[in-house]
Order: structure tokens, then C-alpha cells, then sequence
């Protein structure tokens, strides 16, 4: 074999290690790196169910829900456009809310819903994570200024039950403002009796029973036991039927 053509396959032979070897190492880097995706994004890319990624949006407004008395916590994320359920175990960021910025680190399972193992919220209460802003603007629901100062507590009491108020006598369509306003309320005080109820309506309209009955349940366990408004909110309960 000539000198030349030995040199030559060489070079091609060393050409083949050096791809070989930067496929490994892609390969490798890819299963490694851990990719955000929002509500939309696992709509429209597959996503193995098992691998770890990173899901951010917003936390869906009236959607947290605690396990009884264990440390498991269901909730939405939300990027406007799609949904999706989420299931942590374990202790949330102080500055965890609803209709506030979030990001969760955890598998997809084979039901389709999101088992996380890490939440981690915004820094602050005017912060917004920038993937989440990206997603938001992709799913056309970002507002310019949503980060600024949040509107009060009382007047956004005042301002749903003003919506609630005009409604015509028989009405069984919230207005569509409503949920906005609850979603606000919530993101600041989560507990707040009128939201625990406004929460329940949002839920019951959408056909959700077991988020209405875990709302309506928290908003019963925070009245007083001679309170005249244990009677409505056991009322509710009972139309929602069994478990209530």
C-alpha cells in the first residue's frame, strides 16, 4: 500500500473517531441538559414521560388543592392558553401563589399530568421569571405592567361583589371579569373567606366538583361554629353530592 493512500485512510479513519466521538458527547449533553417547556409547548412537542424538565407558567387561579392532612399539594399551571395538573410533595416556596409566576423541576408521568419534585417561586412579589414572561407573550397573555403594584385587597373584594351584585336575578354564568379579580384576591391572600367561596363558584361552573368541595371545605373550617354562614356554605357542599 502506498505511503499516500495509508495516510489517507487514516485521516479518514481519524475523520470517523472524531464524529463518532462528538455524537457521544452531544448525545450525552442533550440527555443531560434540563429544557423548560410551558403548558402549550408539552401540547405541541413530545416529551418522554420520565425525563426531567423544567414547567413554568402561572398557577392557575382556585387550582391548589392540599391532601387532607399530608404534605401532597395538587395545582394548575397555566400559560393562558393550555393547562396543566401538577402534583408536589413536600414544603412551597413562601411566595408560592395563585395567578403568580412559577417553575416546577419534574417528570411528565403516563397519565399526561406533571409530578414535580422541586417549586421553585418568584423572588419577590413584583418579580416574573423570564421563561414564564416568554410564555406568556407566546400564548398572547402577557400584560405590559403585570408586575406592578398589585391592586388591594378591598378593593378587589369590593369589585367582585359588585360584578356578583349585577348580575341578573337567575344568572348561572359568571362574569367574565370575575375570575380575573378572584385570581388577583387569591395571589395576595389565599385564605380570604370571600376567595375560598369565589373560588368554589369558579370551579363548580367549570365542572371541577372535587375543586369546589376542597374550596368550599376550607372556607367551612375557617368559619366559627355559630357562624350563620356555615348553613350556606354546607348547603353548597350538599349540591355538590357524596364526599361533601
Amino acid at each position: 500500500m502506498k505511503r499516500k493512500r495509508r495516510r489517507l485512510y487514516f485521516v479518514l479513519g481519524a475523520l470517523g473517531l472524531f464524529g463518532a466521538a462528538s455524537g457521544l458527547a452531544l448525545y450525552a449533553l442533550n440527555d443531560t441538559l434540563i429544557f423548560f417547556y410551558s403548558p402549550s409547548d408539552l401540547k405541541t412537542k413530545q416529551v418522554t414521560a420520565g425525563r426531567t424538565i423544567r414547567l413554568g407558567g402561572l398557577v392557575d387561579v382556585c387550582s391548589v388543592e392540599k391532601a387532607g392532612d399530608s404534605d401532597t399539594v395538587k395545582f394548575r399551571i397555566t400559560d393562558g392558553a393550555e393547562v396543566v395538573a401538577v402534583s408536589y410533595r413536600g414544603l412551597l416556596p413562601d411566595l408560592f401563589r395563585e395567578g403568580q409566576g412559577v417553575i416546577t423541576l419534574g417528570k411528565m408521568d403516563d397519565t399526561g399530568a406533571f409530578v414535580a419534585d422541586e417549586v421553585l417561586a418568584k423572588h419577590d412579589e413584583t418579580y416574573m421569571p423570564a421563561e414564564v414572561v416568554d410564555a406568556l407573550k407566546k400564548s398572547g397573555h402577557w400584560k405590559e405592567g403585570a408586575a406592578a403594584a398589585p391592586e388591594g385587597v378591598d378593593s378587589l373584594r369590593s369589585r367582585a361583589m359588585a360584578l356578583l351584585q349585577a348580575q341578573p336575578a337567575g344568572a348561572t354564568v359568571l362574569p367574565p371579569e370575575f375570575a380575573d379579580l378572584v385570581k388577583a384576591l387569591r395571589s395576595q391572600e389565599p385564605d380570604d373567606p370571600l376567595s375560598l367561596l369565589y373560588c368554589g363558584m369558579i370551579e363548580k361552573e367549570a365542572g371541577n366538583i372535587s375543586g369546589a368541595r376542597a374550596m368550599w371545605q376550607r372556607l367551612r373550617a375557617r368559619l366559627p361554629a355559630d357562624s350563620p354562614d356555615r348553613i350556606d356554605i354546607q348547603r353548597r357542599l350538599n349540591e355538590l353530592g357524596a364526599g361533601s
